[in-house]
């Protein structure tokens, strides 16, 4: 599957359109994508004008398995255009196909798909332990209102990820609805060129196992009934060392440094959270989105592991990831915070945060 597909899906719309039309758009990609299409009885109602592609031409027939493509108006500024059945046979998307073939290549699971309408649940998608989330495919009908009608579509939906053909539909609007409603969006023109580009698989669902078994962290205390997350608090220490206290029981743990002059990414993302008081990964579409994400549900599941209080540690607001529990630098980096925090200096931060370090080894 190429971009090209979406780019033409873009400008011809998912009910549909003459062959010629989707051949013209898709130029030496037409045989890759002539699968992912479908035909439909009868013929095309207008086909494109090669010679002024902004204005459609109505098709008539001329005679058995002829057409001829003409002007609407009583005024032609050229002869009629000669067609062939084969030209004006009706093509529209073959959603099974595109689902399976999207899934196999975003990462997500082609299991669930709706029948009706042009915003459609093609799959789902999970990570780890968390909860199974809805993929839905959000295409144009080709007409004036497409937006207005995509933006309903949408706001009908929660807790999902959303597919739109390109980045030119991830508008301030739908933004704003994604926000509100916990959807992710995935350009997917753009995510296609870019493994094309690097022959790499950016994965919707859970990063692929690592060969043999993770060994699970000892939680640091034995947890008590009714120990909920919102009774701890962690203070991020000097040396990579993190003091956790709940309940009056206090204990010190210490990340392991990734190399020599690099702290452990848990310890770099706790000391961002601390000075911030949240977290919010690249925008979606970003380079570095993949990476970052990854690392932080990562963070999330080290910590759960590591704390072993039930329930979720974060929350989600709007584009942010809020911890449910307490975190602060503890006093012997009083004065460190104190220097990022003065407003001649620069905010230091942003060079231990991963989506803004240019030497992160994260990617």
């Amino acid at each position: 599957m190429t971009s090209s597909l979406w780019r033409a899906l873009e400008q011809l719309g998912a009910e549909g359109a003459a062959a010629c039309d989707w051949r013209r758009h898709l130029g030496d990609d037409w045989e890759i994508c002539r699968a992912f299409l479908k035909p439909v009885p009868g013929h095309a109602e207008t086909v494109l004008d090669p010679e002024r592609p902004a204005r459609r031409l109505d098709v008539v027939t001329d005679g058995e398995d002829r057409f001829l493509g003409i002007v609407a108006d009583d005024a032609p500024d050229g002869p009629p255009l000669p067609l062939s059945a084969a030209d004006v046979a009706p093509l529209t998307l073959d959603w099974q196909t595109v689902a399976d073939a999207l899934g196999k290549t975003l990462g997500f699971t082609a299991n669930r798909y709706e029948s009706q309408g042009l915003t459609r649940q093609i799959g789902t998608a999970q990570n780890g332990s968390d909860p199974v989330r809805p993929v839905i495919l959000c295409l144009p009908a080709g007409h004036f209102g497409d937006h207005g009608r995509m933006l309903r579509d949408i706001s009908a939906r929660h807790d999902a990820t959303i597919l739109l053909p390109s980045a030119s539909w991830v508008t301030p609007p739908i933004q704003t609805l994604a926000s509100a409603s916990r959807l992710t969006l995935v350009a997917v023109a753009e995510s296609l060129a870019e493994i094309a580009a690097i022959a790499s698989v950016p994965a919707l669902a859970t990063p692929p196992a690592v060969k043999g078994s993770k060994k699970r962290k000892k939680p640091l205390f034995r947890i008590q009934p009714g120990w909920r997350w919102d009774m701890l608090t962690i203070e991020v220490a000097a040396g990579g060392r993190i003091i956790v206290s709940c309940d009056g029981q206090r204990k010190e743990h210490r990340f392991r440094k990734s190399n020599s002059r690099t702290h452990a990414k848990d310890y770099e993302i706790l000391m961002h959270i601390a000075s911030k008081s949240k977290w919010c990964n690249p925008p979606t579409g970003t380079p570095r989105n993949e990476a970052v994400r990854r690392q932080f549900y990562r963070f999330r599941e080290t910590l759960n592991e590591l704390i072993g209080i039930p329930g979720e540690s974060f929350d989600m607001e709007g584009d942010n990831w809020k911890s449910n529990f307490k975190v602060r630098i503890h006093k012997d980096l009083i004065e460190f915070r104190n220097v990022i925090e003065a407003d001649e200096k620069p905010d230091v931060f942003e060079d231990w945060h991963p989506m803004f370090r240019a030497n992160s080894t994260m990617e």
